[in-house]
């Protein structure tokens, strides 16, 4: 049996796995997203929960790291 590389073959790459959460601000309407790499992560926020975070000044873009879920 022939071992090494060979002419045609092919080999399956690194895999990732990037689970995203959409959220809804409840203020203006806007929709935010928020990426993990986590699925336990991911799993903790039940659909229609609600969570409380913060805006970045320039951009608007929600701190997905400061949110906090809401009481």
């Amino acid at each position: 049996k022939k071992t090494g590389t060979c002419d045609g073959c092919e080999r399956e790459g690194a895999r990732s796995e990037r689970y995203i959460v959409h959220f809804k601000d409840s203020a203006d309407g806007e929709t935010h997203s928020c990426g993990y790499s986590d699925a336990a992560k991911w799993k903790s926020f039940a659909a229609g929960s609600k969570w409380k975070g913060q805006k970045g000044v320039l951009a608007g873009d929600l701190k997905c790291d400061k949110l906090q879920a809401a009481k």
